[in-house]
Formats: structure tokens, sequence, C-alpha cells
């Protein structure tokens, strides 16, 4: 078997809107601020609200910049070729 491992430096997908769920962000500890992170996918809020500073990802995809559009179809390439999105130690 032969394994090979690829970075990319953009989102792989548009943002879902995880966040715009209230139930989904009462989940969350610390909880994001009433009327705050709900355009976020949950990653961007986890990075921000650690002073990382990143662009943040549309639910539209047309409305993303070239660069993530570029990225959103680097990544279906990616999974069309029979790569799987790495989920750490454990595979969880």
């Amino acid at each position: 078997m032969t394994v090979a491992v690829v970075a990319v430096d953009a989102p792989q997908s548009p943002n879902g809107g995880l966040m715009a769920s209230a139930g989904y962000r009462a989940t969350l500890a610390p909880g994001p601020a009433p009327g705050r992170w709900a355009g976020y996918k949950v990653c961007e809020y986890q990075l921000k609200r650690r002073g990382i500073g990143l662009s943040s990802n549309p639910t539209d995809p047309a409305a993303a910049p070239n660069w993530m559009q570029a990225g959103f179809a680097l990544y279906a390439a990616l999974r069309a070729a029979g790569y799987e999105t790495y989920r750490g130690v454990g595979g969880g």
C-alpha cells in the first residue's frame, strides 16, 4: 500500500451553517456571545476566539474569493482521486 499526504492551505468546503444553530452554539464551551459567530464555521470560531486570524468562509460558494473556490475544487479532485480527510490518531 502506498501512502501519500497532501496539505492544502484553503478551506475544503463552504460554510455549512452549523454555527447558525442556537442549539449547537449552546453545546460549545465557552459559548459564543449572543448575536455573534452565527456566520462562521465551527473551526473559524475556535481559532478566532484564540486570537488566530483567518479568512471567513461564506455559505454560498459563488461568494467565496477565487482562491477559496480553487481550494474547494482541489479538495473535490483529491476526494475523487481517493484521498481521505485526516481525522487524527484514532480516526476520530
